[in-house]
């Protein structure tokens, strides 16, 4: 069954809606949310994990942030750049282009 925890943002869908589902379609989806979080689980079998709570939370923001910007066209590193910036000129960084579609 699908965990509908892993779909991704804006994607709405009902049980009914699954299991009206052909199976076909349902193999193509549940491919499309492992390549989803692939990376993440990757990095975490290379990296062995972190040690620490804090270090699980850096982390799920970190990869968060990179699939959003990856599912939204924008490169990682200059968000990044651009929410610091921010951070210390006291401002809160622009994160309207998240909920566009």
């Amino acid at each position: 069954m699908v965990d509908l925890r892993l779909l991704p943002p804006g994607f709405e869908v009902t049980v009914e809606e699954l299991q009206q589902t052909p199976p076909r379609v349902l193999k193509l989806l549940i491919y499309r949310l492992e390549r989803l979080l692939r990376f993440a689980v990757l990095w975490r079998k290379r990296s062995l994990g972190t040690k620490s709570e804090k270090g699980d939370r850096w982390v799920e923001r970190i990869l968060s942030l990179r699939q959003t910007c990856r599912v939204r066209g924008r490169q990682t590193f200059p968000v990044l750049v651009e929410a610091m910036t921010c951070y210390f000129k006291g401002q809160p960084p622009d994160i309207a282009w998240i909920s566009q579609a």
